[in-house]
């Protein structure tokens, strides 16, 4: 299975951010399952095995050495992705993964 946006007409949103979480969240909902879709897998929804949909899984999709890479920095300063990961709150159980997948927005990609 994988995640993309096929245009703003569809749902007024290009952002694959609140898509991963709409994905994940409905899992859950639909099998009554908290453990169905974790947030690991909807980030390779979202990366390699869209890259897989479109067959271009041997050049992108993952960062591997010899694939072309696209990558993001998101932003982890704002309340909704507190606690910093550097932050003196923070634990040792911070899943960045989490956080991009559950708390963050396109608005937070730099």
């Amino acid at each position: 299975v994988a995640i993309g946006t096929d245009g703003a007409s569809s749902n007024n949103t290009l952002d694959v951010m609140a898509e991963m979480k709409l994905a994940a969240i409905l899992a859950k909902g639909v099998s009554k399952d908290a453990a169905s879709v974790p947030a690991q897998t909807a980030l390779r929804m979202a990366t390699l095995n869209g890259a897989k949909a479109l067959g271009l899984d041997a050049k992108t999709g993952s960062l591997v050495v010899g694939k072309d890479a696209d990558m993001i920095a998101v932003d982890f300063s704002g309340p909704a992705t507190w606690p910093e990961p550097t932050s003196a709150s923070a634990n040792a159980g911070f899943d960045p993964v989490t956080h991009i997948v559950y708390s963050s927005t396109r608005d937070q990609v730099t």
